[in-house]
């Protein structure tokens, strides 16, 4: 993903630091078109998360350690679902740490669930964005280091931002589902509403991974007020585009006087730029097009644990496990798989 900033001279300035001419007209805004599958609109009124349950109906049992028969198979489930696990292959010298639990060991088709109420920010399908650091995940013989490294991949995957009763924000992951997604970027879901299902091994359905659920809880939210949405790298110097505050119509972001222009191009789409004294404004929808942000990376593996709950912890804590929210599974109004 790149993004450029179209300055009033016409300049473009990427990501990667490459600075190069505008093509004539070919930067005219692009926002006025319609835009498939991203809301005109960045929700931020919805339900708060008070009821909890898990994500698939035999979580609680899964993350104690036991070995059960699968479909024939023998399946060794890993305390809290291998959270904090480090990785078995090494990635420049360190070895990445397990950021979510994994259950659901080849039960493929079996329901996955909302754990609480929120709204959907992402429902992206397989190869959409990399699960982690870049290594080999099918423990093949040999070093990691021998030839191209593919990253891991979620398949199909959903993000759900939760509000909690006391203001915070978590967003919770649910990766290599099947292709039948059944929510949509801007929905709102219950606790206990059906998204999806676990997914077949596939690299065009899970990933490649044999069929599991790996279900992760994030501290905080990609749109949060005061922080970085992206990091622009110009002429050897880096400039931060800040988010100031967030409007459901328009972001007001704080960015260097010296890059002020008329667009944001990000993923080949352009964002225009407006300024209503010394503010500056982009379209809300933007955000439906940042899959994450510096310090906010939706990875199935990283360097630490900052940032990320336990995931089973974090469900008792909100008694998933004593007293959880009913299991709801409502006629979808849509498939977003099909879209």
């Amino acid at each position: 993903m790149r993004a450029l900033i179209v300055a009033a001279a016409m300049v473009s300035v990427t990501l990667s630091g490459r600075v190069a001419p505008a093509q004539g007209d070919s930067h005219r805004p692009l926002d006025a078109q319609p835009v498939s599958d991203v809301p005109e609109k960045y929700l931020l009124d919805y339900p708060v998360a008070d009821r909890f349950c898990p994500p698939i109906r035999s979580f609680f049992f899964e993350v104690v350690r036991t070995v059960e028969i699968v479909h024939g198979r023998r399946v060794t489930h890993e305390r809290n679902g291998g959270y904090g696990l480090p990785a078995q292959h090494e990635v420049d010298g360190e070895r990445p740490l397990h950021l979510g639990a994994d259950v659901g060991w080849f039960r493929v088709g079996r329901p996955v669930y909302a754990v609480a109420a929120g709204v959907v920010r992402a429902s992206d399908g397989p190869d959409s964005i990399a699960a982690g650091w870049e290594f080999d995940p099918a423990d093949q013989p040999g070093p990691p280091s021998a030839g191209p490294r593919p990253k891991m991949r979620w398949g199909n995957v959903v993000t759900i931002e939760h509000r909690l009763p006391d203001g915070a924000h978590v967003t919770t992951i649910y990766g290599h589902l099947g292709n039948e997604r059944l929510v949509a970027a801007g929905d709102v879901v219950e606790a206990g509403q059906r998204i999806g299902a676990i997914g077949r091994k596939d690299a065009q359905v899970n990933g490649g991974f044999d069929p599991h659920l790996h279900f992760a809880v994030r501290r905080g939210r990609l749109a949060e007020p005061g922080c970085t949405l992206m990091r622009l790298h110009v002429a050897g110097r880096t400039h931060s585009l800040k988010l100031v505050a967030v409007g459901e119509d328009q972001i007001e972001v704080e960015l260097p006087a010296e890059l002020w222009g008329s667009y944001v191009l990000w993923n080949g789409r352009a964002y225009r730029l407006s300024r209503r004294g010394d503010a500056r404004f982009l379209p809300a929808r933007l955000l439906w097009a940042v899959k994450f942000r510096p310090g906010f990376e939706i990875f199935g593996y990283g360097p630490s644990l900052e940032g990320w709950h336990d995931p089973v912890a974090f469900l008792r804590q909100h008694e998933a496990d004593s007293d959880p929210a009913p299991f709801r599974v409502p006629e979808p109004a849509h498939a977003a798989g099909k879209r």
